[in-house]
């Protein structure tokens, strides 16, 4: 109901000026403009305010859903360019006339039905075993760190009232160059919070299936032997990479001379 309306039942049921204009929340002016136009009959239909709707109509709205239920990926950009209406007119036909959102699209791995069949045979597997065993899983990755800043084109954003030409460069750019220096970094992480300390691969080394046996000889199967004793129950974790996968390398991990053949088990992770 609106307030007009309850102007008008609220009058005919003999309540006074006053009253109604505190119990609708408008003012006492407005109640007597409302009851002269009643006397007068102008009450009939709603009395339209301010200029006619030209771009957000019925027939724009329809044709929007119709577009966005055929191809959801649509650029509103490219929709308003169709109607010869603007972004925000388009922007707001979605939200509020479409109950829509708008949402970035993700990267994703293409996975096919016998990946998914794999992967689910194997993860099963994996459970039986953590179940079974109760391991210590050793969560091990290596990564690059680079001096150049990490910018994201959608995110990193500048406020400024000023032209783009009289902004400082230092806001308005980010600046990369073509060689960055840079470090890779070996590091492991287990289940129950330990964590071993960073290893810092030699600049210029690029982790093939020698650097990566020596971090293993070297670094990560000592501490694991100090950590959970000479006979530990733990899972090695490691993710697809060339040199992760070899041959030499499952040997080290899975027959190592520190620890004895056979006490610790490897797990192959996709990313």
């Amino acid at each position: 109901m609106t307030k007009w309306q309850r102007i008008r039942d609220l009058f005919h049921a003999q309540m006074s000026q006053k009253d109604i204009s505190i119990a609708v929340g408008v003012s006492r002016w407005t109640v007597k403009r409302v009851l002269d136009r009643e006397k007068k009959g102008q009450l009939s239909a709603k009395v339209s305010k301010g200029r006619p709707r030209s771009a957000r109509v019925p027939r724009v709205i329809a044709a929007i859903k119709r577009k966005i239920r055929t191809n959801p990926v649509r650029s509103m950009r490219k929709m308003a360019k169709e109607h010869g209406i603007s972004d925000f007119t388009v922007r707001k036909i979605v939200k509020e006339d479409c109950g829509a959102k708008s949402r970035a699209r993700k990267k994703t791995h293409m996975i096919t039905n016998r990946i998914r069949e794999l992967r689910v045979e194997r993860c099963q597997k994996i459970l039986n075993f953590l179940k079974r065993k109760n391991p210590v899983i050793l969560f091990t990755d290596e990564s690059m760190f680079t001096v150049d800043p990490v910018s994201n084109s959608r995110t990193d954003r500048y406020i400024s009232s000023l032209p783009v030409k009289d902004v400082a460069d230092e806001y308005k750019n980010v600046y990369l160059t073509k060689h960055p220096a840079s470090v890779i970094v070996f590091g492991l992480v287990a289940s129950d919070g330990k964590k071993m300390d960073p290893v810092f691969i030699p600049e210029g080394d690029k982790v093939n299936t020698e650097v990566y046996i020596g971090i293993l000889s070297k670094y990560v199967l000592p501490w694991i032997k100090k950590q959970y004793g000479s006979k530990p129950n733990v899972v090695f974790q490691q993710d697809g990479a060339p040199c992760h996968t070899s041959n030499r390398v499952v040997v080290v991990a899975g027959t190592s001379a520190v620890l004895g053949e056979g006490n610790m088990a490897t797990i192959q992770s996709r990313s």
